[in-house]
């Protein structure tokens, strides 16, 4: 191939690179102002406007109920090396394995009644004005707690 051939080929391969560049940065999806990095402790003070008292209130709620729900996680992860630690065995008692399950399924319970009692609670240090915003945001906890999607589709 001539210097002029590969040349013509190389300028052309960095013009459709640079295209598709220009293309993803200008078509990628937006991103909705102000939840870019807000974790939802942020989000709850914002949206239900807490002033300092109640900011050192929920803080101190929001450590409480991290240390409930380590607690639970630990019994939930040690309930579930029991559970696979069976698939060792090749004579799994069945009732070994429902005893295990049914564990796992009442520590579940007790994390959703945990989450549910925080929100109580949380509720208790928001005075009459903003009860309004509570209720607004009360029907959005299961998004605003959702996993993030590490894979988003669009």
């Amino acid at each position: 191939m001539s210097k002029n051939k590969t040349y013509s080929v190389l300028i052309i391969s960095l013009l459709v690179i640079n295209t598709l560049l220009v293309g993803f940065v200008v078509l990628k999806p937006k991103r909705p102002l102000g939840k870019e990095n807000k974790s939802p402790k942020e989000i709850i003070i914002k949206k239900l406007q807490f002033n300092e008292a109640q900011i050192i209130q929920y803080t101190s709620l929001v450590k409480q109920h991290r240390s409930a729900i380590k607690n639970k996680d630990v019994k939930i992860r040690d309930s579930k090396r029991n559970l696979y630690s069976l698939l060792s065995n090749d004579d799994i008692a069945k009732t070994q394995e429902d005893s295990i399950v049914t564990h796992l399924g009442v520590l579940q319970r007790d994390i959703e009644m945990l989450h549910f009692k925080h929100f109580q609670d949380i509720k208790k240090i928001c005075n009459p004005s903003q009860e309004q915003a509570f209720n607004k945001l009360a029907k959005n906890l299961a998004t605003l707690f959702k996993p993030k999607d590490r894979n988003p589709k669009k």
